[in-house]
């Protein structure tokens, strides 16, 4: 998983999601309309970039998907199916 950002934007090859600063807080693509810190939009990008993956059900990585939806207040379920809708999936 690659990440870039600057003070404005996070984007990632892995990903058509990308997070933004609007001058008071950040906003991710997958999830429009929530205000977000600087921690939480690089943990949704991350997020975002593992769903990409689109790994095997039984793949540790879920394990982390889950972890990084709970820090954004949703379930894994939640945070994959927004990952997947949003980006045409």
């Amino acid at each position: 998983m690659t990440l870039t950002g600057d003070d404005t934007e996070i984007t990632s090859p892995d990903t058509p999601h990308s997070a933004r600063y609007d001058g008071n807080h950040w906003r991710v693509s997958w999830a429009p309309g929530r205000d977000l810190t600087c921690g939480q939009a690089m943990t949704a990008m991350v997020l975002a970039c593992a769903v990409a993956r689109d790994e095997p059900e039984n793949s540790d990585l879920w394990l982390h998907v889950a972890g990084w939806a709970d820090e954004l207040g949703l379930t894994a379920e939640e945070a994959i199916g927004a990952c997947r809708r949003r980006s045409g999936d």
